[in-house]
């Protein structure tokens, strides 16, 4: 802090001075948005945020929902900084096997792997299984990849139309 005063010989004068201590703003961006942020332990919400903090080393941890915590320490040296992180989603593997076989497998609208049996993988979270075979009836399915890496089984028994 710096003042300019006049002071008249003799007297004196009260100086009420507040320092403030340097800070900067760090601008955490994801691909995907929506990752949770936390920056020396503290939830600053979602992502994209700003965050305003003194200078120097802050920890952080950003959570993108399905996959694994980005961790690490950065140096705030400047008054802004962007930190941007792209998340890599996890997937587990679904195995459908049908009687008869030779089936058609749709995720959400989208053909997936080859005919049953099959297995590929999704992304974690929920999915609708679209199962199809000519002279069957259609079956759908909803199902939920898990976030431990576990594999799904679909085994589905068709029926004729």
């Amino acid at each position: 802090e710096q003042r300019i005063l006049a002071v008249e010989g003799g007297r004196t004068l009260p100086l009420d001075l507040r320092l403030r201590v340097p800070t900067g703003v760090v601008s955490v961006v994801t691909e995907p948005p929506g990752a949770e942020v936390v920056i020396d332990g503290e939830a600053r919400g979602r992502s994209p945020v700003e965050v305003e903090l003194p200078l120097g080393q802050h920890s952080y941890a950003i959570t993108l929902a399905g996959s694994e915590p980005v961790k690490g320490v950065l140096n705030l040296n400047q008054e802004f900084k962007t930190l941007r992180v792209k998340g890599e989603p996890q997937t587990g593997i679904v195995m459908v096997s049908t009687i008869p076989h030779g089936a058609t497998v749709y995720a959400n609208g989208e053909q997936v792997g080859a005919t049953t049996p099959t297995s590929f993988r999704r992304s974690v979270g929920a999915h609708t299984l679209t199962i199809t075979l000519s002279g069957y009836r259609p079956v759908q399915r909803r199902i939920e990849v898990p976030a431990d890496g576990s594999t799904i089984s679909v085994n589905e028994r068709l029926s004729a139309q």
